[in-house]
């Protein structure tokens, strides 16, 4: 088995052991009842609208757009920073919130501090054989674009003047399991 189809594997079995985690919290534990209407029965949607839904996530700059994905056993809603497409937020069918999806990925570079993210300018939704699916062309964060204007600018030096990784982020649910996978398709486009 190639290192590519292992990874891939990995991130499915790490994203299926997560939502059952995060499916198995317990009614009076963190999560606090919202009523955000579930799916139809049966029926596996996305729809997109401005306002749709207030995020309960509060550590990120939220640009008043979101995108909902789901059927009938769980609900993902993808939310909108500033910079753009890049945070989840898992429901139940009755409208608990579960977990956080905090970003679309990070790729941490040699000779770096910190991760830098991966985020979307846009998202779209298909349908296939294994269900409906948001797919993200992402682009890492330029952090030397993030830094003009501040007082970080001069002494924080980022080599970077374009984006290290490229690629697809596809985020599927079946139309009748309670499991979201998640699918990286990714190029490095410096070295």
């Amino acid at each position: 088995m190639g290192s590519e189809a292992f990874r891939g594997l990995l991130y499915r079995g790490i994203v299926v052991v997560f939502l059952v985690l995060a499916w198995n919290v317990p009614e009076n534990g963190y999560a606090q009842e919202k009523k955000t209407g579930a799916a139809v029965q049966g029926a596996v949607t996305a729809s997109v609208g401005s306002n749709a839904v207030e995020p309960r996530f509060r550590h990120g700059a939220y640009g008043h757009e979101s995108i909902e994905l789901g059927n009938d056993r769980i609900r993902l809603v993808m939310f909108r920073r500033l910079n753009g497409w890049a945070w989840g937020e898992l429901y139940t069918p009755s409208g608990k919130f579960m977990a956080v999806l905090e970003h679309l990925g990070e790729v941490m570079m040699r000779d770096q501090d910190i991760p830098v993210r991966l985020e979307a300018d846009s998202v779209y939704t298909k349908t296939g054989p294994e269900g409906k699916s948001l797919v993200f062309n992402v682009k890492s964060t330029v952090v030397r674009e993030k830094l003009k204007g501040t007082s970080f600018e001069k002494w924080m030096l980022y080599p970077l003047e374009h984006p290290c990784v490229v690629g697809v982020v596809t985020l599927t649910v079946p139309p009748d399991e309670p499991v979201i996978y998640m699918k990286f398709r990714l190029v490095c486009t410096a070295n």
